[in-house]
C-alpha cells in the first residue's frame, strides 16, 4: 500500500516552508502578539489525525512530513508561550502611552474649535 499522492506531498511541503518563516520571525523579533495558540493547537491536532490515518490506512514516507510539520507548529506554539507575557507587558506599556497621547491630542483639537 505504498501509493502516495504528489498533491499531498506538495501540500505538506508548502506548510513545511511557511512554518519556519513564522518561527524565524518569532525568534528574531520576540513578537507573538497576533498569533493564535488555539489555531496552532487545532493545526497540530489535524497533523496528529493525519499521522493516525497514515499509520492505519496508508503507511508511507509521507508520514514523516506530517511529523515534521507537527514538530514545527509545536515549536512555534512553544515560542508563543515563551514570549507572550513579555509581549503583553510591552503592549500594555505602549498602549497606555498611546492612550495618554490621544487624550492630549483630543484636548488640543477641542481647544482649537
Amino acid at each position: 500500500m505504498n501509493d502516495f499522492s504528489i498533491w499531498e506531498i506538495l501540500f505538506l511541503a508548502c506548510f513545511a516552508v511557511s512554518w519556519p518563516i513564522s518561527i524565524t520571525k518569532s525568534l528574531r523579533t520576540h513578537v507573538v502578539i497576533g498569533k493564535s495558540p488555539l489555531f496552532m493547537m487545532i493545526i497540530i491536532l489535524g497533523y496528529i489525525f493525519g499521522i493516525i490515518h497514515k499509520f492505519t490506512h496508508n503507511p508511507d514516507f509521507v508520514t514523516a512530513l506530517y511529523f515534521f510539520n507537527a514538530t514545527l507548529v509545536s515549536f512555534d506554539l512553544f515560542l508563543y508561550f515563551r514570549y507572550v507575557e513579555k509581549n503583553k507587558l510591552v503592549f500594555n506599556k505602549w498602549s497606555h502611552r498611546l492612550m495618554v497621547r490621544n487624550k492630549y491630542m483630543i484636548r488640543k483639537w477641542k481647544r482649537r474649535k
